[in-house]
């Protein structure tokens, strides 16, 4: 005759071993080792993931083994393009090796352009392969040096320091000096008029209300 203890053992036991059967099936479904345990068909292809691009599981010999594209390919969906499979294992079967695409960088790091005229001073320098707008400052003009060299260079002077040169007959008593390689306009007094004089020089002569 069976105990009351007895049999509350034999049904514990039972569904510790249901409970283990259960998690067996599970593991041989999901989880990280299922490649390890699942079977599959022989030379059949799964990408490992965008953690690992460049690795990819095989069927081989009913077992998922671990390969990997190499350098310059991923495991991905299309035509393959990468290195080619051994045709003694047939035609592979799921997503296949390929080379990865690479778009070029914008510009090479250090290169300059000049933007616009050469007297607005702006120009491009390549950073982080990409272009950004720099200006070379005041006084300072953009030389384009080569295809894609450019550097800073003082900006060509409109005149000689210390010349003048009066401004005619529309303005009378105006003229302009040169001052750091630019014209300044200046005035005579009131009633006098601007004469040039030889070497690049003015003279204000006066009017005849100061005659008088």
């Amino acid at each position: 005759m069976i105990t009351k203890n007895l049999l509350c053992t034999l049904l514990l036991l039972g569904t510790a071993f249901m409970a283990a059967v259960a998690s067996a099936q599970t593991l041989l479904q999901d989880g990280d080792g299922h490649h390890d345990r699942e079977r599959c068909r022989e030379n059949e292809r799964r990408c490992v993931g965008p953690s690992n691009p460049a690795l990819y599981y095989r069927c081989t010999g009913g077992k998922w083994v671990l390969f990997s594209c190499g350098s310059g390919f991923r495991c991905g969906d299309g035509h393959e393009i990468g290195p080619r499979p051994d045709p003694r294992q047939g035609p592979p079967q799921g997503p296949q090796c390929l080379a990865v695409k690479t778009i070029p960088p914008a510009c090479i790091n250090g290169q300059r352009r000049c933007v616009g005229s050469s007297e607005q001073g702006l120009y491009y320098l390549c950073t982080n392969n990409q272009w950004d707008l720099y200006s070379c400052g005041a006084g300072y003009r953009c030389l384009q040096t080569g295809s894609l060299q450019a550097t800073c260079a003082p900006a060509a002077p409109e005149c000689r320091d210390g010349s003048q040169r009066c401004l005619g007959p529309r303005n009378p008593a105006g003229f302009l000096t040169c001052v750091n390689g630019h014209w300044q306009s200046q005035a005579c007094s009131f009633g006098d008029t601007c004469v040039n004089i030889p070497g690049g020089q003015i003279n204000c002569k006066v009017g005849r209300r100061h005659a008088i």
